[in-house]
């Protein structure tokens, strides 16, 4: 098993703490255009690119699933 350094934070926790646009088009876009092409509904990947980008920009916060399946998109 792995350890994991417990002050490790991803790209995009850096992206949100620093006030950054997140790179969220890019991951979960691909997701979507993928999806897209193979005429494949992805409603909560759309919703959380929603809540992202309603994020971005603001102090850091968790989100609930129920937040995020109640997004709209």
């Amino acid at each position: 098993m792995l350890a994991i350094d417990p002050r490790a934070r991803s790209s995009m926790w850096e992206d949100f703490s620093r006030g950054r646009p997140t790179e969220i088009d890019y991951l979960q876009g691909e997701i979507i255009r993928l999806a897209a092409g193979k005429n494949i509904a992805v409603p909560l990947t759309r919703k959380v690119v929603v809540r992202v980008k309603q994020a971005e920009g603001k102090p850091l916060r968790s989100h609930s699933v129920e937040e995020i399946r109640a997004a709209p998109g």
